[in-house]
Protein backbone atom coordinates (compact mmCIF):
# COMPACT_ATOMS: atom_id res chain seq x y z
CA UNK A 1 0.00 0.00 0.00
CA UNK A 2 3.08 2.26 1.16
CA UNK A 3 4.72 1.19 -2.09
CA UNK A 4 1.72 2.76 -4.60
CA UNK A 5 0.89 5.73 -2.17
CA UNK A 6 4.77 6.39 -3.27
CA UNK A 7 4.11 5.25 -6.88
CA UNK A 8 1.12 7.77 -7.32
CA UNK A 9 3.11 10.92 -5.47
CA UNK A 10 6.17 10.31 -8.34
CA UNK A 11 3.76 10.43 -11.12
CA UNK A 12 1.68 13.65 -9.70
CA UNK A 13 5.41 15.14 -9.33
CA UNK A 14 6.19 13.87 -13.24
CA UNK A 15 2.39 15.04 -14.19
CA UNK A 16 3.18 19.17 -12.69
CA UNK A 17 7.17 18.97 -14.07
CA UNK A 18 5.35 18.24 -17.08
CA UNK A 19 2.49 20.94 -16.92
CA UNK A 20 5.00 23.85 -15.55
CA UNK A 21 7.81 22.07 -18.86
CA UNK A 22 4.34 22.77 -21.20
CA UNK A 23 3.67 25.98 -19.42
CA UNK A 24 7.08 27.37 -20.09
CA UNK A 25 7.07 26.08 -23.75
CA UNK A 26 3.68 27.77 -24.37
CA UNK A 27 4.95 31.31 -22.89
CA UNK A 28 8.01 31.16 -25.30
CA UNK A 29 5.91 31.45 -28.53
CA UNK A 30 2.50 33.04 -27.07
CA UNK A 31 0.96 35.82 -28.81
CA UNK A 32 2.13 39.28 -28.18
CA UNK A 33 0.44 42.84 -29.01
CA UNK A 34 3.04 45.67 -29.69
CA UNK A 35 3.23 49.35 -30.47
CA UNK A 36 5.40 50.98 -32.57
CA UNK A 37 5.00 54.84 -33.30
CA UNK A 38 6.89 57.63 -35.47
CA UNK A 39 6.38 61.12 -36.56
CA UNK A 40 6.62 60.28 -40.44
CA UNK A 41 3.94 61.20 -42.51
CA UNK A 42 1.91 58.25 -43.96
CA UNK A 43 3.64 59.21 -47.27
CA UNK A 44 7.35 58.91 -46.35
CA UNK A 45 9.36 56.78 -47.73
CA UNK A 46 10.17 55.18 -44.13
CA UNK A 47 7.13 54.81 -42.96
CA UNK A 48 6.43 52.47 -46.13
CA UNK A 49 9.62 51.10 -44.16
CA UNK A 50 7.80 50.45 -40.90
CA UNK A 51 4.58 48.89 -42.86
CA UNK A 52 7.31 46.65 -44.54
CA UNK A 53 8.47 45.46 -40.96
CA UNK A 54 4.96 44.75 -39.06
CA UNK A 55 4.21 42.28 -41.85
CA UNK A 56 7.96 40.75 -41.94
CA UNK A 57 7.77 40.32 -38.25
CA UNK A 58 4.42 38.59 -38.50
CA UNK A 59 5.37 36.02 -40.75
CA UNK A 60 8.81 35.71 -39.18
CA UNK A 61 7.20 34.54 -35.84
CA UNK A 62 4.67 32.76 -37.12
CA UNK A 63 2.10 35.28 -35.97
CA UNK A 64 3.44 35.79 -32.68
CA UNK A 65 4.23 39.20 -32.23
CA UNK A 66 1.41 41.23 -33.75
CA UNK A 67 2.66 44.76 -34.01
CA UNK A 68 -0.02 47.85 -34.98
CA UNK A 69 1.88 50.84 -36.25
CA UNK A 70 1.22 54.57 -35.40
CA UNK A 71 2.94 57.32 -38.13
CA UNK A 72 2.26 60.96 -38.72
CA UNK A 73 2.63 61.42 -34.84
CA UNK A 74 -0.50 60.07 -33.93
CA UNK A 75 0.88 58.90 -31.10
CA UNK A 76 2.29 62.65 -30.16
CA UNK A 77 5.35 65.30 -30.92
CA UNK A 78 8.63 63.86 -30.82
CA UNK A 79 9.15 64.73 -27.13
CA UNK A 80 6.20 62.98 -25.98
CA UNK A 81 6.67 59.83 -27.92
CA UNK A 82 10.51 59.92 -25.95
CA UNK A 83 8.75 60.05 -22.55
CA UNK A 84 6.43 57.45 -23.40
CA UNK A 85 9.17 54.96 -24.25
CA UNK A 86 10.69 55.52 -21.68
CA UNK A 87 8.15 54.87 -19.83
CA UNK A 88 7.35 51.78 -21.19
CA UNK A 89 4.07 53.11 -22.69
CA UNK A 90 5.28 52.65 -26.08
CA UNK A 91 7.23 49.57 -27.25
CA UNK A 92 9.07 50.34 -30.64
CA UNK A 93 9.72 54.31 -31.60
CA UNK A 94 11.41 55.51 -34.76
CA UNK A 95 12.97 58.37 -33.80
CA UNK A 96 15.59 60.58 -34.61
CA UNK A 97 18.80 60.32 -32.32
CA UNK A 98 19.11 63.98 -31.12
CA UNK A 99 16.08 63.95 -29.70
CA UNK A 100 17.69 62.69 -26.83
CA UNK A 101 21.19 64.32 -26.80
CA UNK A 102 20.18 65.38 -23.22
CA UNK A 103 20.22 61.89 -21.66
CA UNK A 104 23.32 60.65 -23.25
CA UNK A 105 25.30 64.20 -24.33
CA UNK A 106 28.57 62.22 -25.85
CA UNK A 107 26.56 61.54 -28.89
CA UNK A 108 25.96 65.14 -29.94
CA UNK A 109 29.05 64.14 -31.64
CA UNK A 110 26.97 62.36 -34.19
CA UNK A 111 25.05 65.93 -35.23
CA UNK A 112 27.98 67.80 -35.57
CA UNK A 113 28.06 69.91 -38.30
CA UNK A 114 30.13 69.10 -40.82
CA UNK A 115 31.64 65.73 -39.13
CA UNK A 116 31.03 63.80 -41.86
CA UNK A 117 32.03 63.65 -45.57
CA UNK A 118 29.18 61.97 -47.22
CA UNK A 119 26.93 59.15 -46.52
CA UNK A 120 29.49 56.42 -46.38
CA UNK A 121 31.32 58.09 -44.12
CA UNK A 122 28.51 58.26 -41.17
CA UNK A 123 27.69 54.20 -41.91
CA UNK A 124 31.04 53.61 -41.66
CA UNK A 125 31.23 55.20 -38.02
CA UNK A 126 28.12 53.36 -37.45
CA UNK A 127 30.08 50.34 -37.56
CA UNK A 128 33.23 51.01 -34.94
CA UNK A 129 33.21 50.24 -31.38
CA UNK A 130 33.22 53.87 -30.60
CA UNK A 131 29.88 54.19 -31.97
CA UNK A 132 28.87 50.99 -29.91
CA UNK A 133 30.01 52.89 -26.53
CA UNK A 134 27.84 56.05 -27.53
CA UNK A 135 24.55 53.97 -28.02
CA UNK A 136 25.09 51.98 -24.87
CA UNK A 137 25.50 55.13 -22.89
CA UNK A 138 21.65 56.03 -24.32
CA UNK A 139 20.63 52.49 -23.56
CA UNK A 140 21.61 52.61 -19.92
CA UNK A 141 20.72 56.31 -20.00
CA UNK A 142 16.89 55.57 -21.06
CA UNK A 143 16.96 51.87 -20.97
CA UNK A 144 15.80 51.04 -24.38
CA UNK A 145 17.60 49.23 -26.97
CA UNK A 146 18.36 50.46 -30.03
CA UNK A 147 17.45 48.05 -32.46
CA UNK A 148 18.97 50.35 -35.29
CA UNK A 149 18.59 53.14 -37.94
CA UNK A 150 18.06 54.23 -41.42
CA UNK A 151 18.52 56.56 -43.45
CA UNK A 152 16.69 60.13 -43.08
CA UNK A 153 18.11 63.10 -44.31
CA UNK A 154 21.13 65.06 -45.60
CA UNK A 155 20.63 68.60 -44.48
CA UNK A 156 21.21 72.01 -46.54
CA UNK A 157 20.48 75.43 -46.30
CA UNK A 158 17.36 76.66 -47.41
CA UNK A 159 17.85 80.97 -47.98
CA UNK A 160 15.74 83.85 -49.07
CA UNK A 161 18.73 85.18 -50.12
CA UNK A 162 21.51 83.68 -52.49
CA UNK A 163 24.15 82.19 -50.40
CA UNK A 164 27.73 81.61 -52.33
CA UNK A 165 30.36 82.15 -49.24
CA UNK A 166 30.24 82.04 -45.84
CA UNK A 167 30.28 85.77 -45.73
CA UNK A 168 27.05 85.69 -47.18
CA UNK A 169 25.21 84.07 -43.68
CA UNK A 170 26.90 86.68 -41.33
CA UNK A 171 23.76 87.72 -39.54
CA UNK A 172 21.66 85.99 -41.15
CA UNK A 173 19.06 84.71 -39.06
CA UNK A 174 18.52 81.00 -39.97
CA UNK A 175 15.94 78.51 -37.65
CA UNK A 176 17.18 75.78 -36.45
CA UNK A 177 15.74 73.03 -34.04
CA UNK A 178 15.93 73.63 -30.01
CA UNK A 179 19.28 71.35 -30.10
CA UNK A 180 22.30 71.86 -29.11
CA UNK A 181 24.39 71.43 -32.00
CA UNK A 182 22.20 72.74 -34.33
CA UNK A 183 22.80 76.20 -32.72
CA UNK A 184 26.53 75.69 -31.90
CA UNK A 185 26.54 74.99 -35.89
CA UNK A 186 24.88 77.74 -37.04
CA UNK A 187 26.79 79.84 -34.69
CA UNK A 188 29.98 78.90 -35.53
CA UNK A 189 29.52 79.83 -39.45
CA UNK A 190 28.40 83.46 -38.03
CA UNK A 191 24.89 83.26 -38.56
CA UNK A 192 22.18 83.85 -35.69
CA UNK A 193 20.22 80.71 -34.85
CA UNK A 194 16.70 80.96 -33.55
CA UNK A 195 15.09 77.87 -32.41
CA UNK A 196 11.39 76.57 -33.45
CA UNK A 197 9.38 74.21 -34.01
CA UNK A 198 9.14 72.57 -37.67
CA UNK A 199 5.62 73.71 -38.02
CA UNK A 200 6.75 77.82 -37.76
CA UNK A 201 9.07 77.56 -40.65
CA UNK A 202 6.76 78.64 -43.82
CA UNK A 203 5.05 81.51 -42.05
CA UNK A 204 8.49 82.94 -40.55
CA UNK A 205 10.05 82.60 -44.15
CA UNK A 206 7.12 84.37 -45.32
CA UNK A 207 7.31 87.37 -43.09
CA UNK A 208 10.96 87.69 -42.37
CA UNK A 209 11.19 86.59 -38.97
CA UNK A 210 13.96 84.16 -40.11
CA UNK A 211 15.79 84.39 -43.64
CA UNK A 212 17.12 80.53 -44.04
CA UNK A 213 16.49 77.17 -42.34
CA UNK A 214 18.39 74.13 -42.92
CA UNK A 215 16.79 71.13 -43.90
CA UNK A 216 16.55 67.94 -45.58
CA UNK A 217 14.88 67.86 -49.41
CA UNK A 218 12.32 66.01 -48.74
CA UNK A 219 11.10 68.01 -45.53
CA UNK A 220 11.88 71.24 -48.00
CA UNK A 221 9.46 69.93 -50.48
CA UNK A 222 7.05 68.26 -48.28
CA UNK A 223 6.08 71.58 -46.43
CA UNK A 224 6.59 73.85 -49.43
CA UNK A 225 9.50 75.80 -48.11
CA UNK A 226 10.85 76.74 -51.70
CA UNK A 227 7.82 78.82 -52.28
CA UNK A 228 9.01 81.31 -49.84
CA UNK A 229 12.86 80.90 -50.08
CA UNK A 230 13.94 80.15 -53.58
CA UNK A 231 18.02 79.25 -52.86
CA UNK A 232 19.02 76.05 -51.56
CA UNK A 233 22.98 75.84 -51.11
CA UNK A 234 24.10 71.84 -51.04
CA UNK A 235 25.35 72.11 -47.98
CA UNK A 236 25.24 68.38 -46.67
CA UNK A 237 26.40 69.41 -43.15
CA UNK A 238 24.61 66.94 -41.50
CA UNK A 239 23.97 63.48 -42.02
CA UNK A 240 20.23 62.07 -40.21
CA UNK A 241 19.26 58.73 -39.54
CA UNK A 242 15.93 57.36 -37.89
CA UNK A 243 16.89 54.82 -35.06
CA UNK A 244 14.55 51.93 -34.38
CA UNK A 245 14.34 52.20 -30.36
CA UNK A 246 12.90 49.53 -27.75
CA UNK A 247 11.61 50.02 -24.58
CA UNK A 248 12.79 48.00 -21.72
CA UNK A 249 9.15 46.44 -20.93
CA UNK A 250 8.50 45.43 -24.27
CA UNK A 251 11.63 43.41 -24.26
CA UNK A 252 10.47 41.55 -21.12
CA UNK A 253 7.45 40.79 -23.34
CA UNK A 254 9.21 38.62 -25.62
CA UNK A 255 10.46 34.92 -25.73
CA UNK A 256 14.32 35.33 -26.86
CA UNK A 257 13.14 33.76 -30.00
CA UNK A 258 11.20 36.92 -30.90
CA UNK A 259 13.28 39.51 -30.16
CA UNK A 260 16.36 37.62 -32.43
CA UNK A 261 13.56 37.49 -35.36
CA UNK A 262 12.64 41.27 -34.70
CA UNK A 263 16.27 42.07 -35.36
CA UNK A 264 16.84 40.05 -38.00
CA UNK A 265 13.89 41.92 -39.77
CA UNK A 266 15.30 45.18 -38.57
CA UNK A 267 18.87 44.47 -40.02
CA UNK A 268 17.63 43.13 -43.33
CA UNK A 269 14.95 45.75 -44.18
CA UNK A 270 17.42 48.72 -42.88
CA UNK A 271 19.88 47.37 -45.89
CA UNK A 272 16.94 47.74 -48.12
CA UNK A 273 15.67 51.32 -46.96
CA UNK A 274 19.30 52.92 -46.60
CA UNK A 275 19.08 52.77 -50.56
CA UNK A 276 15.38 53.45 -51.10
CA UNK A 277 15.68 56.66 -48.62
CA UNK A 278 18.54 57.83 -50.55
CA UNK A 279 16.73 57.59 -53.99
CA UNK A 280 13.54 59.02 -52.40
CA UNK A 281 15.90 62.19 -51.50
CA UNK A 282 17.61 62.47 -54.37
CA UNK A 283 14.31 62.33 -56.28
CA UNK A 284 12.91 65.06 -53.96
CA UNK A 285 16.59 67.72 -54.73
CA UNK A 286 15.78 67.20 -58.48
CA UNK A 287 12.12 68.01 -57.75
CA UNK A 288 13.30 70.89 -56.02
CA UNK A 289 15.76 72.37 -58.51
CA UNK A 290 13.16 72.23 -60.99
CA UNK A 291 11.60 75.23 -58.89
CA UNK A 292 14.40 77.22 -57.63
CA UNK A 293 17.97 78.16 -57.63
CA UNK A 294 20.20 75.26 -56.36
CA UNK A 295 23.71 75.88 -55.83
CA UNK A 296 26.91 73.49 -55.04
CA UNK A 297 29.40 76.03 -53.71
CA UNK A 298 33.27 75.77 -51.71
CA UNK A 299 32.69 75.12 -48.11
CA UNK A 300 36.21 75.17 -47.01
CA UNK A 301 35.24 78.07 -44.90
CA UNK A 302 32.40 76.67 -43.26
CA UNK A 303 34.20 73.33 -42.54
CA UNK A 304 37.16 74.96 -40.95
CA UNK A 305 34.46 76.82 -38.73
CA UNK A 306 33.48 74.04 -37.53
CA UNK A 307 36.43 72.06 -36.93
CA UNK A 308 37.92 74.69 -35.05
CA UNK A 309 35.18 74.46 -32.31
CA UNK A 310 35.10 70.69 -32.01
CA UNK A 311 37.79 70.66 -29.15
CA UNK A 312 35.65 72.49 -27.37
CA UNK A 313 33.60 69.29 -26.88
CA UNK A 314 36.85 67.00 -25.83
CA UNK A 315 35.23 66.92 -22.37
CA UNK A 316 31.86 65.93 -23.84
CA UNK A 317 32.59 63.67 -26.40
CA UNK A 318 35.80 62.35 -25.00
CA UNK A 319 39.58 63.33 -25.91
CA UNK A 320 40.29 62.49 -29.72
CA UNK A 321 36.35 60.84 -30.51
CA UNK A 322 36.10 63.59 -33.44
CA UNK A 323 39.52 63.07 -34.64
CA UNK A 324 38.86 59.01 -34.88
CA UNK A 325 35.95 59.93 -36.57
CA UNK A 326 37.64 62.49 -39.23
CA UNK A 327 40.46 59.80 -39.86
CA UNK A 328 37.55 57.11 -41.25
CA UNK A 329 37.09 59.28 -44.40
CA UNK A 330 40.84 59.17 -44.59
Amino acid sequence: MKRMKKIAVAMLGLAMAASLLAGTTAMAGETVDLTMTAGLTTEHIITTMGNEIVEKVAEATDGTVNIKFYPADTMGAAGDRAQMLMAGDIDIDIQALSVFDAYNPRQGILSAFFMFENWDHYRTFTETELYNEIIGGLEEAIHVTVLGDVYYACRHFLSKTEITSIDDVQGMKFRVPNEEQPIAGITAIGAAPTPMAGSEVYTALQNGTIEATENGAEQIYAQAFYEVAPYLTKTAHQYQTMCFMMSDACKEKLSEDQLAAIQQVLDETIVKYDVLAQEADAQKEALLAEKITVNEIDLTDFQAALEAKYDEYDDVWGDGAWEEIKALAE
